[in-house]
């Protein structure tokens, strides 16, 4: 079960990352942005057994994401992610939110919610596929009022995730 947890927390920072990338933008207009997620650090997890299932786990979670795209203003950013997460056997579902700590100080803020699927299990290491879309909520400074939305994929397992992402978004 602990590597499940762990999974779980892969996932959720993986996927709260991802969708912290959407809440950017740079000039005015509709900015089409790209990057990539990074698990960085688990900060605190709680794991829940409901009992209706001995593969079945909920788990709140608040991890930390590198955040890297081609854009600077998105490049070198930590997304702090708070995540709710249900997994059974096969997969499950994950949503939260993340704040984007930007480098000149601001913070972007977005909502984010999707899919995980199983996809392998090799000695007993769960890997998972992880999809979903974000939503940008707004922020600080620059950021203050950031609109937009994106998708996001990648795969995790007890070691961290890794999630490719895209966002259109204006401010």
């Amino acid at each position: 079960m602990k590597s499940f947890a762990k999974l779980s927390v892969a996932l959720a920072v993986t996927a709260i990352v991802a969708v912290f990338i959407s809440a950017s933008a740079q000039g005015t207009g509709i900015k089409n942005i790209s990057g990539t997620a990074k698990s960085k650090r688990l900060i605190s997890q709680t794991i829940l057994f409901p009992g209706d299932n001995p593969k079945h786990v909920i788990a709140t979670i608040i991890s930390e994401n590198s955040i890297s795209s081609s854009n600077p203003e998105w490049n070198d950013i930590v997304a702090t992610i708070y995540e709710l997460s249900d997994q059974g056997p096969d997969g499950g579902s994950h949503s939260g939110y993340m704040v984007l700590h930007h480098k000149n100080g601001d913070e972007s803020y977005v909502k984010f919610d999707g899919i995980d699927k199983k996809v392998e299990e090799k000695s007993g290491l769960r890997e998972l596929t992880i999809e979903g879309k974000a939503l940008s909520t707004g922020g600080t400074g620059k950021f203050k009022n950031i609109k937009g939305t994106g998708v996001y994929k990648g795969k995790a397992n007890a070691m961290g995730s890794i999630i490719n992402w895209q966002m259109a978004v204006e401010y």
